[in-house]
């Protein structure tokens, strides 16, 4: 009789060990969760700076997360930082996961912002291996073209401009008025949350 008791103590035993193991094991992965919820949030209300910075958290808590990677590079692509699009397009890539044809596009529009053509080239007949056509990848292709025509203008920075939006020029009187973006000294700031910066 005993040895059944006892046979019944250690089952229950066992039963919560696991139920104590499976709860530690939950408990680890909820400040992750918590910050890709919060994060997901403020990618939902075009905050992708704030976004980011929470996205980056997760991914150094966790860095094999291949969804935070594709949010992160999501993120730097709506803020127009192709740069950093581009480093973190490249991770999503080298994943071993499966990744959709927008993704090879966005990182060859990337490729070529940065005028890292021959790369740009690359991931483009990447792209079209074994697919139907791509329009989108043969317009990219055809970059001799753009720039064949891109040769008889130049382009240069007035000292007026900044590193800001400055567009809208228009003339007030013998004078040219525009809007900018440039920062502005105030007692409250009023910053867009997509990218930070401030309202016009």
């Amino acid at each position: 009789m005993s040895s059944i008791s006892n046979q019944g103590t250690r089952r229950l035993l066992f039963i919560l060990v696991l139920f104590i193991l499976n709860d530690f094991a939950q408990a680890q992965n909820l400040p992750i969760l918590n910050v890709n919820r919060r994060a997901g949030l403020e990618f939902d209300k075009f905050s992708y700076v704030n976004a980011k910075n929470l996205y980056m958290e997760s991914f150094l808590q966790d860095s094999t997360q291949t969804e935070v990677i594709s949010q992160i590079a999501r993120c730097y692509l709506k803020l127009n930082n192709s740069v950093e699009a581009e480093r973190w397009l490249k991770k999503l890539v080298q994943t071993d996961s499966v990744q959709s044809d927008d993704i090879y596009y966005a990182l060859a529009q990337q490729l070529s912002k940065n005028a890292k053509y021959e790369e740009t080239a690359e991931v483009l007949r990447k792209l079209n291996e074994g697919k139907a056509r791509d329009f989108r990848a043969e317009s990219l292709a055809r970059l001799d073209e753009f720039f064949a025509s891109s040769m008889l203008y130049k382009v240069t920075s007035l000292r007026i401009n900044s590193k800001r939006s400055d567009f809208g020029p228009m003339y007030y009187g013998d004078r040219i008025a525009y809007l900018s973006a440039r920062q502005k000294n105030r007692w409250i700031d009023f910053n867009f949350s997509w990218d930070a910066t401030e309202f016009l």
